[in-house]
Parts: C-alpha cells; structure tokens; sequence
C-alpha cells in the first residue's frame, strides 16, 4: 500500500536533499519577508542570525557507563540571533529543541529545524536561541533498553553542552524515559519532557496545534463546528492528540494516514480506539469500518481541515494539487515546501505554518524550566490563552507590514520580536 510517508531504512541521499530543500525554503520566506518589513542591513543581519552544526561519534552505554552496540553519529545544530550592533550574540543564554531518533536526522536538516526552533521561540517571546539534535537511526529497530543506552551515550558525549548551553526535549522517536536517563547526567535542567515535570506536557504540541486551527478556520469563515469533516496525515504523539481534541470538540474524523498507509471512514474514527488498535498493531492500516486507499485519494478526501502530524516535505508540488480541504495545518515541522505552499494559496487554501501551529511545545517546555506549578488543566489553559494571543499578535504584524499569508505574518512576527530583543524598534 503506498503511503506519503516512507518505512524504516537506512539514511538516503534523499534525506539529505530533502534537509536541503528545507533550508532553500526558509531562506526564500526570510528573504520575502525582510523585504516586506523594509529592513535594512544590520536588522537583515540581526534577523537572519547564524547557525553551528556539532557532529560527534558515540555509542550507547548501560547503566555502569560501559558502551555497548555499533558505533552512532550524534548532531546537534544550534541557532542564535546576533547583534550587530554589539557585535555578539544575542543572549549568552540558552538553546532549546527537541531531541529526535529518525533515519531522516542529516545535519541539513537539524540546521533547519533548529532555525526554526529560533523562529518559534521569538513568536513566542521567550527569547531562547534555537536547537534541535538527533542520532540517525530507526528507533523501530531498537530494543526500550537499547534506546535508553542511546539516550545515556548521546547525554554523555555532549554533556559539554547540555544543560549549560543546550535543553534537550522529546521529540519526533524519543520518549519522557530518555530525558530522565540524560537528566541522571546532566542534571534536571538540562532537558525537559521528564516523567511527570509538568502535567499535561505531552499534550502540549497536539492542542496548541487544535486550538490554532480552530483560530484560523473561525478567522477564515470556516468554523470547525460540530460535524466537520478533518484528515489527519501522522498518528504519533502530537497527532493524536490533535485529533482527539478535534473529535472531541465535535469534528468527524474521516481520514488517518501513517507510514504505513492511508484509511478513510465514511462515519467517524474514533480516535481512542484507533490509538488502542495501533498499540496493538503498529499502524493505523487495517482498523474496523474503515477503507484503505491511496496518496492520491487520500488527499483528494472531502475535508475542512487537513492537520499534518508527521514530518517534513509532505506536501510539495508534486501532490499540493491533489488536496481538497480548505484549511491545511498542523503540529509537523515544515510540512509543506514553499512551492506546495504557493499551490494551496493559488487554489484557494489557508495554510497554517508550522511556526504557528507546532510552538505549543515549546511553551510547555518553557513552563517547565520555569517550575510552573499548576495541574494539567491549568497548564492547557495557559496554552489555550497563550494561542489567542499569539493568533491577535500575527494578525496585527500582517496588517501593520502588508502581508497577507499566515506563513509570512508568523516570520514576521518573529522577526519583529526579535529585533524588539535587542532593543530596536521599527515603528
């Protein structure tokens, strides 16, 4: 059965060009938008800031810090916001971003991903530079033990820089077990994501990717109500909980797609139960009332919304055409190329960048740095509120600089904060 996303295997040069194709992507938007916010050239050099890629060889470790298995590439790409007006970075401070176990980890893309986490985190007004780090391997491959000694491995290699420079967090392949294990190194601030830190953390990313949409599609006239239609392409962590709280809110799920194919119901998945069937089998493929069907139908299904979970690079020229639904979200990372994104816009679609519909995260992981004390409802309803606000602050920046895309208005909106870092102001 074919599927939009791709099995296990070993890094591919595919890989590495599609880390490329992110970066093209990223530098065309940032130069779209500096000169839609008439920048000139130091502010262009504040804004864009710089990038370090670190690549170091490890192997995994047992509970004695004896190593054990093949040997591994550990990366971690770390981005910050530079002043030049003082000629140093912007803050002495601290990098953040997730930590990831996936044959797609190249250092083209960890280079992405952490400016992105930069981005993310000057929408948010947090002011911590941007990181992002992996191993390449397939965690389906893996023993819960072998992936903790890779964890243990990984934690030691760099505890240089965990901690003090870089917080790690789970991410695309890594679990909560693996930030206790390189907490037990680095110490209790050197990740976040731990077992019971913060209530609710886990569901940060998928409901601050619901909320956001809900946001869009009322701003937009096309209100997620009760019977609205939504495809939902990755079923992993931030993915179901999206759906969950989409379904709960009263939207039909007709459409679940994972890395091992695509099903659509004429009814309602329900969403629990998917995720019980998936445990149990590894896939969404095969659920009870549901039919399976290709890409192309797929994306052709008659939805609302779309919300895309996954990874990177899944909707580019090649398919941007095929999609029906009106709004295209969602908590991946990337997930439309800019020539996908141009598609959507020409045919009418909202799109809803990821530098808007995945940060809820990273506020999570920020509301555990700082020992928010709170249950788990108190921690959605700091999400909840924090959406709102950052919805209003996107639309102010588009009316302010003439934009008209929600993919631009995010970046600049970053940018404008940013620069607001350093104490430059463009009014």
């Amino acid at each position: 059965m074919s599927s939009l996303l791709t099995g296990p295997g070993p890094v591919r040069a595919d890989d590495i060009a599609s880390g490329e194709v992110l970066i093209q992507d990223a530098d065309e938007l940032s130069s779209r938008v500096i000169a839609k916010m008439g920048l000139n050239a130091e502010q262009r050099m504040a804004v864009t800031g710089k990038t370090e890629l670190l690549e170091r060889q490890f192997r995994a470790l047992d509970e004695h810090l004896q190593p054990f298995g093949e040997e591994m590439t550990g990366l971690v790409a770390l981005s910050s916001a530079y002043d030049p007006w003082h000629d140093c970075l912007r803050l002495q401070g601290v990098y953040k971003g997730g930590w990831r176990l996936d044959t797609s980890v190249t250092g083209p893309e960890m280079c992405f991903l952490s400016r992105g986490m930069l981005d993310k985190a000057d929408v948010l007004g947090i002011y911590k530079e941007g990181g992002k780090s992996g191993v390449p391997i397939d965690a389906n491959h893996y023993t819960p033990a072998e992936l903790v000694g890779v964890a243990r491995g990984f934690a030691v290699c760099f505890r240089d820089i965990l901690g003090s420079t870089y917080v790690a967090a789970t991410d695309l392949g890594s679990k909560p077990e693996h930030m206790a294990v390189m907490a037990e190194i680095v110490g209790p601030d050197g990740v976040t994501g731990k077992p019971g830190a913060l209530p609710g953390q886990s569901l940060c990313t998928g409901y601050g990717a619901a909320v956001m949409a809900h946001l869009a599609a009322g701003h937009y006239g096309m209100p997620l109500e009760f019977g609205t239609p939504v495809i939902v392409h990755g079923f992993g962590k931030a993915g179901q909980v999206m759906a969950r709280f989409l379904q709960r809110w009263g939207c039909r799920i007709v459409g679940v797609a994972d890395e091992w194919g695509n099903i659509k119901s004429k009814s309602n998945i329900d969403v629990d139960d998917l995720s019980r069937h998936t445990k149990v089998t590894g896939s969404v493929a095969g659920f009870r009332d549901t039919t399976m069907v290709d890409d192309e139908e797929w994306l052709g299904l008659n939805a609302v919304l779309l919300a895309v979970a996954s990874k990177e690079n899944i909707l580019t020229v090649d398919n941007a055409n095929l999609v029906q639904a009106d709004l295209v979200a969602g908590p991946a990372n990337g997930f439309g190329t800019w020539g996908a994104q141009e598609i959507l816009r020409a045919n009418g679609k909202i799109y809803l960048t990821d530098r808007l519909d995945s940060i809820y995260g990273v506020y999570g992981s920020d509301l555990e740095l700082a020992h928010f004390k709170g249950d788990q409802d108190a921690v959605l309803e700091r999400v909840h509120d924090r959406a709102s606000q950052d919805f209003q602050a996107v639309m102010k920046v588009m009316r302010q600089f003439d934009i008209h895309t929600l993919t631009e208005g995010a970046q600049a909106l970053a940018y404008s904060n940013r620069l607001a870092s350093m104490g430059i102001s463009l009014n």
